[in-house]
């Protein structure tokens, strides 16, 4: 499945049906969790992230034992996270 939905809340319903179909094929319980994880990811790029009001790309793929879902908005991308004075990478 892949969609790009308008950055509104409005359009979640018509995602997760479209989620739902696409994972018929996997366990209701773990198609569930997919689908969930999926809303929650658009509603985030929806709300924080879509700029400019761009429209949100989801894609879920079942291979195997395996579910891929990508979100991805086309908004601005977030600073580096800061670092605390003192602080040694990668420890």
């Amino acid at each position: 499945m892949q969609l790009m939905i308008p950055p509104s809340p409005a359009h979640l319903a018509g995602l997760r049906r479209a989620a739902r179909a696409s994972l018929r094929d996997v366990p209701s319980e773990v198609a569930e969790e997919g689908v969930l994880a999926v809303d929650e990811a658009a509603t985030n790029a929806i709300l924080y992230g879509s700029g400019d009001g761009q429209p949100v790309e989801v894609a879920v793929a079942v291979t195997a034992d395996w579910i891929e879902a990508t979100v991805l908005d086309h908004g601005p991308a977030l600073p580096p996270p800061a670092r605390l004075a003192g602080a040694t990478p990668g420890r």
